[in-house]
């Protein structure tokens, strides 16, 4: 049992950014990202994120371009959205892997500290991040069906932002159009700006805090995850997942082929 503890007290640490703010409020007041290596403007300041699109070589008319050949190739794979709703549609192209101006979050810190120590191997010396957001209202003006968002296109190809659209980040509790946001109990923040920080267009009110993970504890951590049931196939709920997992107990754990 002592064991058992002192492997708890491992995962916890990092998740210490807060303390026990996260459980005395609603579930969903802090909502958390974990990442492998720290993704930001300013390599300086860790605390500015920035969603993939704009991270590489963003351009207006590249994202254009790859969000409408998802959308045209969609049904014939079987996947459908709700009619005319392009915010389900930009969230399914984001969780299969689509650089988009989403960024993924979930509601359950482990999660996130999955994400953020799932690397160990592949990127060995890199610190991984885990952050919490406080973003007030649960439901942000994007999942507000009054607002009628469905009507404006998740996608403007010019970049600019309607005067009437939010100017500042966005969080979207998007409708589960994925497995994988089921199992990773995820939901997004928008930016309307993707080649901009978070820093740059975060709403007032909003509150972040992060935590530094060492690279030599990641692996340590990984484990404790996995002994918890924190895995590849449980988090990505398809077969892949499935693969990946097998591969990290063979990698891991020795187990046969």
């Amino acid at each position: 049992m002592n064991v058992l503890f002192k492997e708890l007290d491992a995962i916890l640490e990092p998740l210490k950014i807060g303390e026990k703010r996260f459980v005395d409020l609603p579930r969903g007041t802090w909502i958390f990202r974990g990442q492998a290596m720290k993704y930001c403007c300013d390599h300086e300041h860790v605390s500015d994120l920035i969603p993939k699109v704009g991270r590489n070589n963003f351009t207006v008319g590249t994202e254009y371009e790859m969000y409408e050949n998802f959308k045209r190739t969609l049904p014939g794979f079987g996947e459908s959205v709700s009619k005319g709703n392009s915010w389900q549609l930009l969230a399914l192209a984001q969780h299969h892997g689509l650089p988009t101006r989403l960024l993924d979050w979930t509601y359950n810190p482990l999660t996130a500290l999955f994400f953020a120590v799932e690397k160990a191997g592949t990127n060995p010396g890199s610190d991984g991040i885990i952050y919490a957001l406080k973003t007030g209202e649960k439901t942000g003006i994007l999942s507000t069906p009054k607002n009628s968002v469905k009507n404006i296109p998740a996608y403007h190809k010019h970049n600019d932002v309607p005067e009437n659209f939010p100017q500042r980040a966005q969080r979207y509790d998007a409708p589960h159009v994925s497995k994988r946001i089921t199992a990773q109990e995820g939901l997004f923040v928008w930016f309307p700006h993707p080649d901009k920080c978070l820093s740059a267009q975060v709403p007032d009110k909003w509150e972040i805090k992060y935590n530094s993970i060492n690279a030599d504890k990641k692996e340590h951590l990984m484990k404790c995850l996995n002994s918890l049931g924190f895995s590849y196939d449980r988090l990505y709920a398809d077969l892949g997942g499935v693969a990946l997992t097998l591969t990290w107990r063979l990698m891991n754990d020795g187990m046969e082929k």
